[in-house]
């Protein structure tokens, strides 16, 4: 099931972390937005706030890709779907 207008992602972390990658693709796989957000992460739940990554972009069905940074090693990547609507 998509995630309609996210405005942050909720993320599991098996351990801590410095940061997350976050990646955004069309239905189409195309790259439209990517960006490093550095922000301390813990064991557990984290909510990192999208911002406005996704506010600019076209109504549809997109693909985010999230990794987390420790110590400048990449963890496993996780792809969620999004579905952006208009309010």
């Amino acid at each position: 099931m998509p995630n309609p207008n996210p405005e942050y992602l909720a993320l599991n972390m098996q351990g801590s972390g410095d940061g997350v990658g976050v990646a955004v693709y069309t239905k189409a796989l195309v790259l439209v937005y990517r960006v490093e957000i550095q922000e301390p992460l813990v064991t557990g739940w984290n909510r990192i706030s999208l911002g406005t990554a996704l506010q600019n972009l076209p109504m549809g069905l997109y693909y985010v890709q999230v990794h987390a940074l420790r110590h400048g090693v990449v963890s496993n990547s996780a792809f969620v779907r999004v579905f952006l609507t208009r309010r």
